[in-house]
């Protein structure tokens, strides 16, 4: 008998955004970009008013969902913290169903810290052929190296990030200058996995929530 192969979907801070192309009416330049409000009327006196765009984590990932639950039979979501409400939202919807077997929130503590040295960039990408790197191109989702024409890629990690001169708190990426860097999260408490560099941040904790659901079975009398 063949086993299951589980697919976890994930729900987080970073995955939390409403992206929508735009246009700036001013210059013209187009390019993604998160929608934190909406501007709606009223039906009943025609007055605009501004409100947070507002939705749970179901509706957001209802095509990963329904996909996920088509053609698999285990499924195993992984939310933060914060997202606690949504996570009991989808557990308690698929209780309903009673074809599933709905397993326990269950709760992990992680703590980490950050490289204050090295990083990624999410501006730039390194080319897996000749090595150099390039900027990303808002508009394409898929990238071409413009310094050997190769099409396989990966984030830029930085050994060494540097330090902008009007900001000391601003950290920016040693190739292409962005500020977009994300620094290494280590899991030891001396020194980093990466670059072995002993100048860590603080202790941070982090929490995450998971549940796993599994379709049940049809058994033959």
């Amino acid at each position: 008998m063949s086993k299951d192969k589980i697919i976890t979907i994930v729900f987080n801070e970073r995955i939390d955004r409403l992206q929508a192309d735009t246009q700036c009416p001013i210059c013209g330049d187009k390019y993604s970009q998160h929608i934190p409000y909406v501007q709606l009327g009223c039906g009943k006196c025609s007055s605009t008013y501004r409100t947070d765009f507002k939705q749970r984590a179901f509706t957001k990932k209802a095509a990963d969902i329904i996909k996920a639950d088509s053609w698999n039979n285990i499924v195993k979501y992984e939310f933060s913290e914060k997202y606690e409400e949504d996570l009991v939202y989808i557990q308690k919807l698929f209780v309903m169903k009673r074809s599933y077997r709905v397993g326990d929130i269950k709760k992990k503590i992680e703590e980490y810290r950050r490289c204050e040295k090295c990083g990624v960039c999410l501006n730039c990408l390194t080319c897996k052929k000749c090595g150099k790197t390039f900027e990303k191109d808002k508009h394409r989702k898929k990238h071409i190296c413009p310094h050997c024409k190769g099409n396989t890629y990966t984030p830029t990690y930085i050994k060494e990030i540097i330090v902008s001169e009007e900001n000391e708190n601003i950290k920016l990426c040693s190739h292409c200058k962005s500020d977009r860097v994300f620094m290494t999260k280590s899991k030891t408490k001396s020194k980093c996995h990466l670059c072995g560099s002993k100048k860590l941040s603080d202790k941070k904790v982090e929490t995450t929530l998971y549940l796993t659901i599994q379709r049940k079975r049809a058994y033959k009398l």
